[in-house]
């Protein structure tokens, strides 16, 4: 299995936000279809982040992502 996103919690969060520029989010899409890799570290800061509408959405983004 190759891996070939692994994203940082700031590049979830801004892409939950729509704070790239379009070729950014069309990246992170991309990213997130491959289903990318995830710390646990940056798993938890996103699903601790204040924003309640971007945590319903992160929740559903990290349920596709493995863990390492």
């Amino acid at each position: 299995m190759e891996l070939k996103f692994l994203l940082d919690s700031n590049a979830v969060i801004d892409f939950l936000g729509a704070k790239y520029p379009v070729e950014g989010m069309n990246l992170i899409s991309s990213a997130v279809d491959d289903i990318p890799t995830i710390s646990i570290i940056s798993k938890i800061e996103v699903l601790s982040y204040k924003a309640r509408e971007i945590v319903s959405i992160a929740f559903k983004l990290l349920q596709r992502c493995t863990c390492n």
